[in-house]
């Protein structure tokens, strides 16, 4: 089974070397990477991002690709429409972004999973959200792995726009120009009132109010 169950006319042969070339796809200026597709969460987070064309030849062969998302629901992949463009697989069709995209899906699933561990089930559009945040988190410029982690998982409980609200852009800032640790200085806020004032003023548009 490669990331779900796949329906197709074609004979096992031709499954094989489409499914082998859709694996190994060419990363610009890399070379040939492998694409884990049998871990059906690779397939949900880049197929999104695909457009009909890129769907169309990464299916190929394929009529009905099946897979459980994180809400344990069974999700068809398929065309509904016909588009023009060559109907066998390019290994050079994923562009930088994609690619880029790919890279962040660990970081992603760990995030997902971290949501998952108070939110279940998970919103039907977990995937946008959890992009959301972590592109909101990146524009704060924090950049290790674990506080991104940790500053998705906070948005996700928290708000969408967590990210601009000012105390925590401010709680952020103080841990970049010291030696504090994010998570330490995040742990200042009081909990749950503070976090709770925040949710409060960026449901309601409120301004920012000091903390008591």
């Amino acid at each position: 089974m490669i990331g779900g169950w796949l329906r197709s006319a074609a004979e096992p042969r031709v499954l094989v070397r489409h499914l082998q070339s859709l694996m190994l796809p060419s990363e610009p200026r890399v070379g040939r990477r492998y694409l884990r597709l049998a871990d059906r969460r690779v397939f949900e987070w880049i197929w999104p991002v695909l457009s009909p064309l890129q769907r169309q030849q990464w299916l190929g062969p394929i009529n009905r690709w099946w897979a459980l998302n994180r809400r344990n629901e069974l999700v068809l992949h398929a065309m509904t429409e016909t588009v023009p463009g060559e109907p066998h697989h390019d290994p050079e069709l994923l562009t930088t972004a994609q690619w880029t995209r790919l890279h962040d899906c660990e970081l992603a699933q760990q995030i997902l999973r971290g949501w998952s561990g108070f939110a279940d089930p998970l919103p039907a559009d977990y995937v946008p959200q959890a992009e959301h945040a972590l592109r909101s988190v990146r524009s704060l410029g924090v950049a290790e792995p674990a506080d991104i982690v940790l500053m998705s998982a906070y948005q996700l409980q928290i708000h969408p726009r967590f990210c601009e609200h000012p105390r925590v852009v401010e709680l952020v800032r103080t841990a970049q120009n010291s030696d504090v640790p994010l998570q330490d200085a995040l742990a200042g806020m009081p909990d749950p009132e503070g976090w709770d004032r925040i949710r409060h003023e960026l449901t309601t548009g409120s301004p920012p109010n000091p903390l008591a």
